[in-house]
């Protein structure tokens, strides 16, 4: 990628992952390592093309990528459990799709018939997808119009989500965010995020002050507590949203009553 395209890239939204383990913010110009916590600050960009990461400078690990870099990575939440008592102690988790992406992109007219609104559009997604085995994603505009439409893979599915816009998208088993679909989120323009399962939909919009570079970390180091994976992310994100300026809610699906047979 040449520098001038992922200058361009990287300004449109707060921040781009690196190799993995690393993310460089934009405000500040600061390189976090999502491994060790650590943080490198900067002055110029000059100066983190010429940065070393395992012995490789920034400017070459750039030049090797490709646009995908910039593409919010969603991937199914996977909490493992290592608690006392009534509640258990989490960490944000991710299941993983390995090996080469079979992301395919569809045509949004196909889905753009009974779009009028977001929620409506939440009501198509939810009828073509939740009860899939793999991973789809709609971005959405304010008028609930659907600007991109993306098939992944079993756990995950790429999506580029551009300013304004909220993605949605499924997790087969049912879920809570994961820490890809939050740390996607706060880095790119997208304007918020929804994750769908059977029993509802996880939903969380960032606000015009969110902090996306503080929510990261907090993401990154956050100690869950709750009766499963589920409740304890639920729980972290309803105490944080005040702080770090978003807005959060699981809007639960309701049951259908049963038909009386005579």
């Amino acid at each position: 990628m040449q520098k001038s395209v992922f200058l361009h890239e990287f300004r449109q939204g707060s921040g781009v992952r690196l190799a993995d383990e690393y993310i460089l913010f934009r405000k500040p110009l600061e390189l976090y390592s999502l491994k060790t916590g650590e943080s490198k600050l900067f002055k110029t960009m000059e100066e983190v093309y010429s940065y070393h990461i395992n012995e490789i400078t920034v400017g070459d690990i750039i030049s090797k990528m490709t646009l995908e870099i910039f593409h919010m990575r969603l991937d199914g939440g996977r909490g493992a459990s290592s608690g006392l008592g009534q509640d258990k102690s989490f960490k944000f988790s991710h299941a993983d799709d390995r090996g080469t992406r079979t992301d395919t992109f569809d045509f949004p007219s196909r889905v753009n018939i009974n779009t009028c609104n977001p929620d409506k559009t939440l009501e198509v997604f939810r009828n073509l997808h939740v009860n899939d085995k793999k991973e789809h994603a709609f971005t959405v505009d304010e008028q609930g119009f659907v600007t991109t439409y993306v098939h992944g893979m079993a756990h995950s599915v790429m999506v580029a989500g551009k300013k304004g816009e909220m993605v949605y998208h499924n997790h087969p088993g049912g879920g809570a965010f994961s820490d890809a679909d939050l740390i996607s989120t706060a880095l790119t323009a997208a304007k918020g995020i929804v994750a769908s399962g059977k029993q509802g939909d996880y939903i969380l919009e960032k606000g015009n002050h969110f902090k996306s570079n503080a929510f990261v970390k907090a993401v990154n180091n956050a100690d869950l507590r709750g009766k499963d994976y589920d409740d304890a992310v639920d729980k972290w994100l309803k105490a944080n949203a005040k702080k770090y300026d978003y807005k959060y809610e699981f809007r639960r699906q309701q049951e259908q009553e049963p038909v009386a047979r005579g």
